[in-house]
């Protein structure tokens, strides 16, 4: 029996759960969750039992993250206030709009409305202008004289074509009309109509032909008992007869819907295409389709479109049911309601310091079962903290002692708990804090590495690396950081990642912390963190700049192989930020006290004492970059380098003067390269190994990227004023170029210092390479 319990044990046990079998979920109340994050806050070492050294750090974290939620918690309480302000400021303009576009609605209805009678009334109708030009005419006039409205609409042909000078005269159609006319027209049109024409039939002269088809007293009386959402459409889709129903279904007014175009009506347009469908298929059939009510919601429907002919003339009964799909309102549960929201409720309060917390916590009640495990237990265990909830601790390996007679609220227990974990078996002490000092429910496990030689969270100290012929190796005396076992790489108090030569693979908690980075958007900075990363194999001493969520970082790299898999490497990121920080604040004071001494020497200028001579000296140093080129030596202002790096390969460019040889991609920027020694009279150059391109700021050369190859970069060298000789303008101009000056330097100056050199005299010229860029065809 006991055999069979101890393979329960771990993951084994885990595993061996019923899938089948249903977790209890623990319930809680929030205030027993409000009191834990009362005991950590208030905590202080000697208010309870001595804890263990290794638990002062993570409870001193646990106490500074609470603060920290609790203070982020309120700043998010004063955004809710403030956005439930906007939503109720809001919601009034939104009021107001609609009663605007209500009123705007109802001063068009009654146009539409009349022009749509005008257009589909059975009477015959037509408007005339005082030239007696006929400018429009309804559909019924145009099929008695069987014109197109466009054609009338489009040339304006005299009344006379089709109705003569007679009061009463016989149409085409067979029919007597009377010939009426109103002036002014009542009808609001937006063209200059002096009068309408209306052509009424005279009664008695043919009793053979109905001139009304249908009564509309007792197609609506009929219509009315009827509970399906019905009407009687036209064959110009205009609305002849409408029940209640769908009044009701539209959510708009009788005098809105009868006589209106269908799509006046709410209905989608696409209602015309099924109308044609059926008018020329003859057999009635079922679309769906959306209606818009006047709040602008949609409803989806059903509709069923029966073609009806009386005396030769084609209608619709088109009867509508909502979509059973639709009918109900539908919540989305993942969006708060707006009003009632918090987003750092207790609980969540409660679960954000444990799942920031590097190490390996659970949260558990009085029974063993398991409410909330961070990530840290979860990479221990080997198992998701989405898996872990509803277990017991001894499911998972956790064998503890009856909690129930912990004494204090914050206790260490007496025995460590030995975990089984995908690395192997690892020894922990265990911290309990419970939510009740007089009758807890639910409790706290923090589980901290007893191994002395494994790093515990938080370590003050760097990990010791020493350089050896350029290899960073660890000390032998210190555990691989980045290997599994152990859980070293979690643990790590330095941001850290695993490289393995194309992608990042892995980060840690305090990667995390420092940047503000996950997984979930990791993808924003990945392209530049791996740039940085392959720098380092040229350069381990740059220093690197970037923009995270969590701010701007100044950092430099150290790799390490992985002991597990020395194919993957391990990055370590060195934050200098408060390094060059205090250098810009350095820097600011520097400016500030050269401004004072350009002041002091202003207020000083007639006074000529040794003093002064020291701080002309000192005001008048000048910085700049020396480099070779063809055997000769020359030197350009520090400002107009970005940065210097090795020769790369370069794709030429056709038709172009011979100084550009062609571009280059630095880290996805293409960059133009110039042969200075060309533009300065020297021959092309076919072995290119072992040059430079000096990379110039884009911002001095207007905009454009540009790279000038050099034979070498000796240094970066600051010289005095009274070092340079100027030439003139008249010798630049002779020369074709552009010249500063001549920089006499001498053996007691730092720019060359190389043994074996005579300590001479050296001349080396000072380009003005601004003035030379600018002059470039292709960049006036």
């Amino acid at each position: 029996m006991n055999n069979e319990q101890d393979n329960q044990i771990g993951r084994r046990g885990l595993f061996a759960v019923n899938p089948k079998d249903t977790l209890v979920k623990s319930e809680f109340s929030q205030k027993e969750l409000e009191s834990f994050v009362s005991t950590i806050v208030n905590y202080s070492n000697g208010d309870y039992p001595p804890v263990p050294e290794i638990f002062i750090p993570v409870l001193n974290r646990l106490k500074d993250d609470a603060e920290l939620i609790g203070e982020k918690t309120n700043e998010c309480k004063k955004i809710l206030q403030e956005i439930q302000s906007i939503q109720e400021e809001h919601a009034s303009i939104k009021k107001e709009h609609e009663t605007y576009l209500s009123d705007l609605i109802s001063a068009h209805t009654e146009f539409d409305r009349a022009l749509e009678i005008f257009q589909y009334h059975s009477i015959p109708m037509v408007l005339v202008g005082k030239d007696l030009k006929i400018l429009d005419a309804n559909d019924i006039f145009c099929a008695i004289f069987s014109v197109e409205r466009s054609e009338i609409t489009r040339q304006f042909p005299p009344l006379s074509k089709y109705i003569p000078i007679e009061n009463s005269f016989s149409a085409p159609d067979g029919i007597i009309y009377t010939i009426i006319t109103l002036n002014p027209p009542i009808v609001p049109f937006d063209h200059e109509a002096s009068s309408l024409i209306l052509l009424i039939p005279e009664k008695g002269v043919t009793d053979d032909i109905v001139t009304v088809k249908i009564l509309p007293e007792i197609f609506r009386q009929a219509l009315q008992k009827v509970l399906i959402p019905t009407a009687i459409i036209d064959q110009y889709n205009t609305v002849q007869f409408v029940n209640d129903a769908l009044l009701l279904l539209l959510g708009r007014a009788y005098q809105d819907v009868h006589l209106r175009d269908l799509g006046s009506c709410g209905f989608s347009a696409e209602l015309k295409d099924f109308f044609e469908e059926v008018n020329s298929s003859g057999i009635k059939n079922d679309f769906e389709t959306t209606i818009t009510r006047l709040d602008n919601s949609e409803i989806k429907i059903w509709i069923n479109l029966d073609p009806v002919q009386v005396d030769n003339t084609n209608y619709f009964l088109l009867s509508a049911v909502p979509d059973e799909d639709e009918s109900e309102e539908k919540t989305d549960p993942g969006l708060p309601v707006s009003g009632t929201y918090n987003p750092l409720t207790p609980d969540t309060f409660t679960k954000t310091l444990i799942d920031i917390n590097p190490s390996p916590i659970v949260l558990f009640d009085k029974n063993g079962s398991i409410i909330l495990a961070n990530e840290s237990l979860s990479e221990l265990i080997g198992v998701s903290a989405e898996l872990l909830n509803g277990q017991t601790l001894s499911d998972i390996g956790l064998k503890i002692p009856d909690v129930s007679q912990i004494p204090y609220q914050i206790s260490v227990l007496t025995e460590k708990i030995c975990v089984e974990s995908p690395f192997g078996s690892i020894c922990y002490s265990g911290l309990v804090i419970s939510n009740n000092p007089d009758c807890p429910t639910l409790y706290i496990l923090i589980l901290q590495s007893t191994d002395k030689e494994e790093p515990s969270f938080p370590v003050s100290k760097e990990p010791q690396i020493t350089v050896k012929n350029e290899v960073l190796v660890q000390q032998k005396s210190e555990p691989a950081l980045c290997t599994e076992s152990g859980l070293s790489f979690s643990l790590t108090p330095v941001p850290l990642v695993e490289y393995d030569g194309t992608q990042i693979i892995r980060i840690n908690s305090v990667f995390r912390n420092w940047t503000g980075l996950s997984e979930n958007n990791l993808s924003e900075c990945v392209g530049t963190l791996i740039s940085h990363i392959n720098q380092v194999s040229l350069d381990d001493t740059q220093i690197f700049q970037m923009v995270f969520p969590s701010g701007t970082k100044y950092y430099h790299i150290v790799t390490i192989p992985n002991p597990d898999n020395p194919k993957n490497r391990c990055i370590f990121f060195i934050d200098n930020t408060a390094t060059y920080e205090k250098l810009t604040e350095i820097t600011v004071q520097f400016e500030d006290i050269k401004k004072e001494l350009a002041k002091t020497r202003a207020n000083l200028s007639n006074v000529n004492t040794p003093s002064m001579q020291v701080l002309d000296d000192i005001s008048n140093q000048i910085d700049i970059v020396e480099f070779e080129l063809s055997g000769g030596r020359y030197a350009m202002d520090i400002g107009m380098v970005r940065e210097v790096v090795e020769m790369l390969p370069i794709t030429p460019l056709p038709k172009t003067p011979p100084h550009i040889i062609g571009i280059i991609n630095l880290r996805g920027e293409v960059t133009h390269v110039i042969d200075l020694g060309i533009l300065l009279g020297e021959g092309l150059k076919k072995d290119r190994s072992g040059q430079k391109i000096i990379i110039v700021p884009s911002d001095a050369a207007r905009g454009e990227h540009i790279g000038i190859i050099v034979d070498n970069v000796r240094s970066v060298t600051e010289i005095a004023v009274k070092q340079v000789t100027a030439l003139g303008d008249e010798i630049n101009t002779r020369i074709n170029t552009r010249i500063k000056g001549i920089i006499k330097v001498t053996h007691d100056d730092l720019i060359d210092k190389r043994e074996g050199e005579e300590k001479g005299d050296n001349l080396v010229i000072w380009l003005d390479m601004k003035e030379i860029i600018s002059r470039l065809a292709g960049f006036n």
